[in-house]
């Protein structure tokens, strides 16, 4: 496949939930460098090739396949070796895309160069998202290639996750315990109990929590719950005030502030819009 470089600002989407990408390109021999400060956040997938990415008077070794993070403010200098070339595709979202992700529950990676190791699941997604850079049309098909970077990212950090878990108990704990509150987002959680089961002091818990989660547990609780009410608010007629209690919100003016810290709307703009579009978050 030739060089592509795609800028999709500007370009109209009919899906508001998916973080719309502002540009993204395949470079199948890639020589330059680059050098510069950062004002996205940027996710490069080394296909194949080795070089260096340079940072915070950091010097870290690349060799593909890997990815590559540029966070917004990141001043750095990457490139393939010198009389070389390496093979990626980079994906650009803005800040306000950035912060939906991290929202959303995207743990993004404060590593800068991160090994990965391709499964059949994360190859079938990067073959679908280059057969659609080679058949379709960017500009008029914006939602489909903004859902199949989103696709690439998750089952990126999907992999990372489950190499992390094969190496670090404490990771896979943190992951068992995650899935067991996920599994009952409703009930109260002693999540220093949890923690003692996996073998975890709550210092100890509480470090590996923040770096592999982001956000506090009774935070992420939250989130969970708001994200059910969103769902109920749009696919039922109950009042905002049952539904707050369902999901656990005692004081309806806690869960009306809460509810708007997380969406951007009020519970009732909410359920309006996305009514009509049938997109939840």
């Amino acid at each position: 496949m030739d060089y592509k470089n795609i800028v999709m600002t500007g370009c109209r989407r009919h899906f508001q939930r998916i973080p719309p990408l502002t540009a993204f390109g395949y470079i199948p021999k890639k020589s330059e460098r680059v050098n510069r400060s950062f004002d996205f956040f940027g996710v490069t997938l080394i296909l194949s090739g080795n070089g260096n990415f340079r940072y915070h008077n950091k010097n870290l070794a690349v060799t593909g396949p890997c990815l590559l993070h540029q966070w917004p403010g990141l001043s750095c200098d990457f490139g393939p070796d010198p009389e070389s070339t390496w093979e990626e595709l980079y994906f650009n979202w803005d800040k306000a895309a950035f912060h939906k992700l991290q929202t959303d529950g995207y743990n993004l990676s404060k590593n800068a160069v991160q090994t990965l190791h391709f499964n059949p699941v994360f190859q079938r997604l990067l073959d679908h998202f280059l057969n659609l850079l080679h058949q379709a049309n960017p500009l008029q098909d914006a939602d489909r290639f903004d859902a199949a970077a989103l696709h690439l990212l998750s089952e990126s950090l999907l992999c990372q996750r489950n190499d992390k878990n094969k190496a670090d108990p404490a990771a896979a704990a943190i992951t068992a315990i995650r899935q067991h509150i996920e599994a009952q987002p409703l009930d109260d959680h002693d999540v220093l109990a949890l923690a003692a089961h996996y073998d975890l002091s709550p210092s100890r818990f509480r470090r590996h929590w923040h770096k592999e989660v982001g956000c506090p547990p009774l935070r992420y609780i939250l989130n969970l719950r708001l994200r059910l009410a969103c769902r109920h608010l749009v696919e039922n007629d109950d009042t905002i005030t049952d539904i707050a209690k369902r999901y656990r919100f005692d004081d309806p003016l806690y869960f009306s502030r809460q509810f708007r810290k997380f969406t951007g709307f009020s519970a009732s703009a909410y359920r309006q819009q996305h009514r009509n579009t049938h997109e939840i978050l």
